[in-house]
């Protein structure tokens, strides 16, 4: 199978945990035997800017990984770009359980690497990698149609988000978020956002977030904070 590295950790003297976004079996867990030692060949291929392909064995929780060639290389990423790939990791292992397959995730990921490689603006497809995790849960919310009168949205229009209900005409809420239609309609058809389009549309996926994390904190936040 394939898949890219989400998180490691150190297990026992020489060998690491590490957790995987995999095409074919979502999120997985394994045991890397000996990845710390100098010479591993797979400690050394275990990098967050690579596409690997995976040979695992054993049938339990956590298997062995045994196997490990590099398919995909990603430049490096430095600064905010690294802190942005860090963030879409626990987004995936906070909101996916295992061996649950999300390929429309896998592939926006893949899309999302190379897009922050590049020279040019990420945000817009960060918005969408966010929107696409939201869509594998179940949980987004109608872009192109309010939840309190069921009518279109117009570009032309102000709107309010609520995490629990969606795009609301009226305001019935004072923690209601003020939302363009323009904003909406931009997100609606996968657009390339303008500035204000990608401001409103960042704190709308940080309130669907916040709602879905019911109280839990991101480990990358307080890393960015310091």
């Amino acid at each position: 199978m394939q898949g890219f590295v989400l998180h490691k950790r150190r297990f026992k003297e020489t060998s690491l945990i590490v957790e995987f976004l995999t095409l074919e079996r979502g999120r997985i867990a394994t045991i890397v035997k000996g990845a710390l030692r100098a010479k591993s060949k797979i400690g050394n291929s275990l990098q967050h800017s690579m596409r690997l392909e995976l040979d695992v064995i054993g049938k339990s929780n956590l298997p062995t990984l045994t196997r490990v060639e590099v398919i995909e290389h990603f430049p490096n990423l430095k600064g905010l770009k690294a802190f942005t790939l860090l963030y879409v990791n626990e987004l995936i292992i906070k909101f996916f359980g295992e061996n649950d397959p999300i390929k429309d995730v896998y592939h926006n990921y893949a899309e999302l690497q190379r897009t922050l490689g590049d020279t040019g603006d990420y945000q817009s497809a960060l918005r969408y990698f966010e929107l696409t995790i939201f869509e594998a849960m179940g949980v987004q919310p109608a872009l192109n149609i309010t939840a309190d009168t069921m009518a279109s949205v117009s570009d032309s229009e102000t709107y309010f988000f609520k995490p629990s209900i969606g795009i609301l005409e009226n305001n019935f809420e004072a923690d209601s978020l003020k939302i363009h239609g323009e904003t909406l309609c931009l997100l609606a058809k996968k657009a390339k956002l303008n500035d204000r389009a990608g401001k409103e549309a960042k704190l709308l996926a940080q309130a669907l977030i916040r709602h879905h994390l019911d109280g839990q904190e991101l480990k990358v936040r307080r890393l960015i904070g310091k």
